[in-house]
């Protein structure tokens, strides 16, 4: 019996730590949204900064060269990049005060050296 009552036990903690991490999925995305308007200023910004024009040059747009457009793409990608991971970091520790649970890929227990 005592079996039994353990096993209904794994289960239920299985299903609550399962409605935890689906409940953190809509939060994740609204952070997303954010994190990428965040992203667009901050690129937006830094380029007329460096470059001292007010738009980037596009890909798709035929006057500018290679020198114009890869500049431009990589400094966007980092830029998107780094605003990615400290907006999926900061919301992911904030959830995690909030309900206790991790909402992401979790080390292993024996792996816990205080880092985060």
């Amino acid at each position: 019996m005592s079996d039994l009552s353990t096993d209904q036990g794994e289960a239920h903690g299985l299903w609550d730590w399962v409605a935890v991490k689906l409940m953190y999925k809509p939060i994740g995305l609204v952070a997303s949204v954010v994190g990428g308007l965040l992203a667009s200023m901050a690129f937006a910004r830094l380029w007329r900064a460096i470059a001292g024009k007010g738009k980037a040059p596009e890909a798709t747009d035929q006057a500018q060269s290679w020198g114009d457009i890869l500049p431009a793409a990589a400094l966007h990608g980092i830029v998107f990049g780094v605003v990615k991971a400290v907006v999926d970091r900061l919301g992911a520790k904030q959830f995690e005060r909030m309900t206790g649970i991790w909402p992401g890929k979790q080390r292993p227990h024996d792996a816990a050296d205080g880092q985060t």
